[in-house]
């Protein structure tokens, strides 16, 4: 559970939110106690108003809100034992109050609840101390109370603070996963050295490194958003983070407009597709397109396992989400939310489906998105090897540590480092002296020094340096494939570099602290 809370200052705006919601919820007033108005917003008027002449206090209101993990639910007594509950922690015990249910799209509901902080009687307003504090732990009581899942209070080692207000509201004005980003940067600042390395790494995530205004670095991400660098972000104070990336190196970057003109003239070549809303164009065409094929398969399988095997045969992998128990990754790597590509499907409908199917038994993303590479990698090699579809064997080799690890077979860590590209690497070479080392030999075998050699000897030399010759462009081809190879396996190698830091982060339960959801826990 997840109470957070905040003083106000408009009660208008404070009433029309409660009784509206955002971004589609349904809202739902199901308590309005001690205004001297049945309307809300004439309710919160008149308090503000009166708190004005009696007091000299700016926010007269409290607004909280109560969020429950996903797949959690309890009934409408209980959200508002939870409410008198928080009202008798915070101080606000017979205080005017407003009680409101937000039911978003999937059928997450949460609990708004606001107070009005100015006792009329004593002509004070009430102060409800470290109020933060006081949710939190009043939290962690009713977990045990009510039975719910209990969050930790500390948050991983590896995991960034919520964005604030200005940082988070951009993101969601521009439809950029805020949360997802954050912990990307993290990871790239975390597994890096330098600066040149951390560009490297966000360049890698399609993010672009820049000169602050007020901060010394800031990371845009895809649409234009800023994430600047600091302790909440990357774990290290602004002065650390200034001497691992470098004065020089600040000096070469870009400022932010410029940053932001050179991203705006990368994508003035892609083209709107045709048909597309202003502005979405590409990619609202092909997340359509995708919903149309995923919204098919559902509707033409009968059970879950049914599904993931038909999405399976698409070339798709169906994974375990940190907030939502099902998602699908892509071959391209992009990863959606399971409900949302499925037209008329709720998050119960999706869960009732796939209730033969067990979370914790799919890949995490990571792990999908590496499955799926070497998917692709080995097709590839097939296609390369095989042109013409004339069955001919391709030579077998043994397993490289990427398909260790992505088939549970992983090693020891120490041996896992390294493999993988050089993998195919040295079997590249070992081709290559063993051609190598046959050439030599024929050589040899004509110009032994135990004297002239026979005509036979002669034939059967230049027989095999025919064979060898003639053998030649396939072989190359075929290191050159090899070659190939080893760099999508480099590339593979990264992303179980990032699936490790995730596996790691997710061995612990995390609080998010961001007021639109929490980050579902997920048992090792």
């Amino acid at each position: 559970m997840i109470a957070k809370g905040n003083l106000h200052a408009h009660g208008g705006k404070l009433a029309a939110y409660l009784q509206t919601g955002k971004d589609g919820e349904r809202a739902e007033v199901i308590e309005a106690r001690g205004f001297l108005d049945e309307d809300l917003r004439e309710g919160f008027r008149q308090v503000q108003v009166m708190a004005s002449q009696v007091t000299k206090c700016e926010k007269p209101f409290f607004h909280a809100y109560v969020r429950l993990p996903e797949g959690e639910g309890i009934e409408r007594e209980t959200w508002l034992k939870i409410a008198d509950r928080m009202e008798a922690e915070l101080g606000f015990k017979g205080q005017p109050r407003a009680v409101a249910f937000h039911v978003a799209p999937d059928g997450d509901r949460h609990l708004h609840v606001a107070w009005s902080r100015v006792d009329f009687d004593r002509e004070k307003a009430i102060d409800p101390g470290l109020f933060k504090l006081k949710l939190k732990n009043l939290c962690r009581d009713m977990e045990v109370d009510y039975g719910l899942q209990q969050v930790a209070n500390d948050r991983g080692p590896e995991q960034p603070k919520a964005a604030k207000r200005p940082e988070f509201e951009e993101a969601r004005r521009n439809k950029v996963e805020i949360d997802a980003t954050r912990q990307v940067i993290r990871d790239c600042y975390s597994r890096t050295q330098d600066g040149p390395g951390f560009m490297a790494a966000l360049a890698a995530e399609g993010l672009h490194l820049a000169q602050g205004d007020r901060r010394d670095f800031v990371v845009l991400d895809e649409a234009g958003g800023k994430h600047a660098l600091g302790k909440p972000l990357c774990g290290d104070a602004a002065a650390v983070i200034h001497q691992k990336l470098g004065e020089g190196f600040k000096a070469e970057l870009p400022t932010i407009g410029e940053a932001l003109a050179q991203m705006r003239q990368g994508k003035e070549i892609t083209r709107e597709a045709p048909g597309a809303p202003q502005g979405q164009g590409k990619d609202f065409a092909a997340r359509q397109a995708l919903r149309s094929e995923i919204t098919a398969l559902w509707a033409n399988s009968d059970s879950g396992k049914g599904f993931m095997a038909a999405i399976g045969e698409r070339g798709y992998q169906l994974a375990q989400g940190d907030r939502r128990a099902f998602v699908l990754v892509t071959p391209e790597g992009d990863v959606h939310a399971l409900p949302r590509l499925i037209d008329g499907a709720r998050t119960a409908d999706v869960r009732a489906k796939l209730a033969d199917i067990d979370p914790s038994s799919l890949p995490t993303t990571a792990q999908a998105k590496a499955m799926l590479a070497l998917a692709g990698v080995k097709q590839s090699a097939t296609k390369r090897a095989d042109p013409g579809g004339n069955g001919r064997p391709i030579p077998d080799r043994p397993d490289s540590s990427a398909e260790q690890v992505i088939e549970g077979r992983t090693p020891p860590k120490d041996q896992v480092k390294g493999s993988g590209a050089a993998d195919v690497v040295a079997s590249v070479a070992g081709k290559a002296a063993e051609v190598m080392g046959d050439i030599a030999s024929g050589i040899a075998g004509i110009f032994a020094p135990e004297g002239p050699p026979t005509p036979e000897a002669i034939e059967t030399s230049i027989d095999k340096a025919q064979r060898i010759e003639a053998e030649r462009p396939r072989i190359e081809a075929m290191s050159k494939a090899e070659q190939e190879e080893a760099d999508r396996l480099a590339a593979i190698q990264k992303a179980q570099a990032t699936m490790e830091a995730e596996l790691r982060g997710l061995e612990d339960d995390r609080d998010r602290d961001d007021e639109h959801g929490i980050e579902r826990t997920r048992e090792g």
